[in-house]
């Protein structure tokens, strides 16, 4: 016999599902009026319409056709189908009729017996209770509490998955966290280390500024020493040197008073003696005429032949000891010429070669070989030369020598084509002039360097008489080099001609106010001068001409003003013509850099280098 199972339930309202309550608003009275019909339907059965949750006596009824039909029964809810919710929302309620607590016929089965048999005591009691309304109220009661619970258990599922998702998402919330610290720890690590690495590099610039003006500090105290100690010195050098003059002068008055002394013998000697040579004369004349008149009747009148006397020439020529050959020049730049290299040749080459003093030129030629045109250096490097000179080991004339070849080889050791090589004959000038300054006889010296490899610083000239005198022998005496038995070439040799003119130019041109100078301006206005008058206009006198004009032209200018633009004049009227009339035996290049020298009046401007660098010559020497 099948089974029925009623459900009294409030389904809920779905649009799929249409309700099955036809008044929802009912209440305890309509309730009751329901039962009673319902009652009054079945009053043919002998037994309760069956309620959810309650078991009742087996029976067998007939309907009106005579039919017997098997009562059907009503099953509790299983404790595991109450607890379930998704069997709870599987539930189907099944309406019966129009009416909310209609059923069919039940009839209960054997195990349905036995089931209400195992009730609880409390149960069978409650059987016994025929009150429809109870029964009713706990029904309805027990299936709020099921819906309540059913509520409940589908609000704590929602909790808990809500409760999920959200420790989800705080956990990921955390893990974002932790990333981002690790992140921020990491950019933490990285800006110290910038901050120390900055640090330090901050340190070590200030270490090394820190350095660099203690060394600073040093090398100024350095300096300073050494210039106390050099002044100390030149004081003390100063000192020997005028107690040296004053005995010299005493020795040298004493000299003289010898000396004079032995004139004043001497002519008295010389007096005595051309007297006794009058008397004899005059004795001898009185013989002769005695004797002419004794024989002046026996003879006859000798002819007289008159004595003419040539008239000596005071500008006479003087020739060379080559045949053939004329120099030209000043006799007073003659006298000083031989004057000089007799000097130089008191010193032996051979001597400047020995061990002993080659340890000097090594030292000289160090010092000159490090010359710069700054200011510091031109003043260390005099520093060194006078130190170097008043070593008591090396004789001084030994040491002026030495001095000498090593500036006139400036000329051949750097290249005078280089427009620095101006820049360094004005140092080497300034040189000169502050070691010359203390050791005035080395500038004989130097002179005499010059006269000895450029004729043209004397100034002089060879003049051959015809092309049988130009020879080998000629060309070395003019200050060609020889080199592999070959002489050098021309335009060689006028390279060196200019360099050496210019170098000696710059020499004499160098002034420092309260340095005393041996050998000043005045005498680059006696070398133009005498160029002018004695030398002839030629190629080689014209490149060196504008060599010294172009190193000393602006000194002399500032110094005679109006007297050396009349130097000038005489160039431009009586020497260019000259030199234009030989045409082409004369370069080219000679004419035009002479003539733009002039026109272009280089004279007004300052030679680039004649200040040294940084400009502080001028307020440290007072230039």
């Amino acid at each position: 016999m099948d089974s029925l199972r009623l459900e009294f339930s409030f389904p809920k309202k779905s649009p799929s599902i249409p309700s099955l309550d036809p008044e929802p608003n009912w209440d305890l009275s309509s309730l009751t009026k329901e039962l009673k019909s319902l009652e009054m339907q079945h009053a043919a059965t002998s037994y309760l319409t069956p309620i959810r949750g309650w078991n009742l006596p087996t029976g067998r009824t007939k309907n009106k056709e005579g039919t017997k039909k098997n009562t059907r029964h009503m099953t509790n809810y299983d404790s595991e189908e109450s607890e379930s919710t998704s069997e709870e929302e599987e539930r189907v309620t099944t309406p019966v009729s129009q009416n909310r607590f209609s059923c069919n016929d039940l009839s209960l089965s054997d195990s349905d017996e036995e089931l209400i048999k195992e009730l609880p005591k409390e149960e069978n009691v409650l059987l016994n209770k025929p009150s429809i309304e109870e029964f009713l109220l706990l029904e309805l009661n027990r299936e709020h509490l099921l819906e309540v619970q059913e509520r409940a258990r589908g609000t704590l599922k929602t909790l808990d998955m809500r409760h999920s998702k959200e420790m989800e998402r705080l956990a990921s919330r955390f893990g974002q966290i932790d990333k981002y610290a690790e992140a921020r720890k990491e950019v933490d690590r990285r800006q110290d280390m910038e901050y120390q690495r900055n640090v330090a590099e901050i340190v070590d610039r200030h270490l090394s500024a820190v350095q660099w003006d203690h060394e600073q500090r040093s090398r100024i105290m350095e300096r300073k020493l050494r210039d106390d100690a050099a002044a100390f010195e030149e004081a003390k050098r100063l000192e020997r040197a005028h107690i040296e003059e004053k005995l010299r002068k005493e020795k040298a008055q004493q000299e003289a008073e010898a000396r004079q002394k032995a004139a004043q013998e001497a002519a008295k000697k010389e007096a005595e003696r051309k007297r006794a040579e009058e008397l004899e004369a005059a004795k001898k004349r009185e013989e002769a005429n005695t004797q002419v008149v004794r024989n002046q009747g026996n003879a006859e009148p000798d002819k007289e032949n008159p004595v003419t006397s040539q008239p000596q020439n005071l500008d006479k020529e003087k020739n060379s000891h080559l045949p053939g050959v004329k120099v030209l020049a000043a006799p007073a730049a003659l006298e000083a010429e031989a004057k000089r290299l007799k000097l130089r040749s008191e010193i032996p080459e051979m001597a400047l070669l020995t061990k002993e003093l080659g340890k000097y030129d090594r030292r000289i030629a160090k010092c000159i070989g490090k010359l710069l045109p700054i200011i510091d250096n031109v003043r260390t490097r005099s520093q060194e030369l006078i130190a170097a000179i008043n070593d008591a080991q090396c004789p001084r004339p030994f040491t002026y020598c030495m001095l000498a070849n090593k500036v006139v080889s400036l000329c051949r050791d750097r290249n005078s084509k280089d427009k620095t090589f101006e820049g360094t004959a004005f140092a080497c000038g300034y040189l000169i002039l502050l070691v010359t300054s203390q050791f005035p006889d080395a500038m004989d010296y130097i002179l005499a360097e010059f006269n000895r490899v450029c004729i043209y610083t004397v100034p002089k000239y060879l003049r051959p008489s015809d092309a049988s005198a130009r020879t080998k022998q000629y060309y070395k005496m003019i200050g060609y080099n020889e080199e592999d038995e070959k002489l050098e070439s021309t335009e060689a040799y006028l390279t060196y001609v200019s360099a050496y003119v210019k170098l000696y130019a710059a020499i004499i041109q160098s002034e420092i106010e309260g340095v005393n100078k041996p050998y000043g301006l005045n005498e680059g206005w006696k070398w133009i001068a005498m160029c002018l008058n004695r030398l002839p206009a030629t190629t080689s006198t014209a490149i060196a001409l504008e060599a010294f004009l172009r190193m000393a032209g602006f000194a002399l200018y500032m110094r005679y003003k109006s007297q050396f633009k009349k130097i000038l004049d005489v160039i431009a009227g009586s020497f260019l013509p000259s030199l234009k009339q030989l045409g082409t035996k004369v370069k080219a290049e000679a004419v035009t850099n002479l003539e733009y020298y002039i026109t272009g009046q280089l004279y007004l401007k300052e030679p680039e280098g004649r200040h040294l660098a940084t400009g502080l010559l001028s307020r440290d020497l007072a230039i």
